[in-house]
Order: structure tokens, then C-alpha cells, then sequence
């Protein structure tokens, strides 16, 4: 008896750590799945050679230079430098 309690509490402390670790991403997987918000896009940027990288929760604002050879250590590490590098025969956002 002793050890069905153990093993239920065992349970139900795993669920509540789960459920408050995961909180925010319920959260936001319900009200997505209820209807209540859309999933953002980047549709205006869709195919575009000039496009940028945006991380507004750290703050990151970058100018992504398009097509970029990834095995040219210099051409990459040049564009690296400036921005964000896109590589070579990759898709763009949105394709």
C-alpha cells in the first residue's frame, strides 16, 4: 500500500514539473489549436534576395547576404562579419 502512494506521488509531482515547465508552449499550442491567435509568417518576404533576420526577444536585427558559398572560408567569414550569410543553392524564406 505504502508503495502505490509513493509511486502516485512520484506521478503527480512528474506531471505538475511537466506541466510547469511546458507551461508557456500549452499555453500557446491551445489557443492556436482553439483558434484564438495564427502562427506568424514571413509571406512578404517570400523568395526576396534581400531579406533580413529579426530576434526581437534577444534583440538581434540582422541583413542576411544571399548566396553565400559555404565551402569558401574567406567569401563566408567576410559575410559572417557584416550579418547573417544565407548559403548557396539553399531555399529562401517562405519556399
Amino acid at each position: 500500500m505504502k508503495r502505490v502512494i509513493i509511486g502516485g506521488m512520484l506521478v503527480a509531482s512528474a506531471l505538475f514539473y511537466l506541466t510547469f515547465t511546458f507551461k508557456d508552449v500549452l499555453i500557446l499550442e491551445a489557443e492556436y489549436r482553439l483558434g484564438l491567435t495564427t502562427p506568424k509568417t514571413q509571406a512578404e518576404n517570400a523568395g526576396a534576395k534581400d531579406f533580413t533576420i529579426s530576434v526581437p526577444k534577444v534583440g538581434i536585427d540582422a541583413k542576411v547576404y544571399p548566396e553565400i558559398d559555404p565551402y569558401n572560408t574567406a567569401e563566408y567569414k567576410q559575410a559572417l562579419s557584416k550579418g547573417a550569410a544565407h548559403a548557396k543553392g539553399s531555399a529562401y524564406p517562405g519556399n
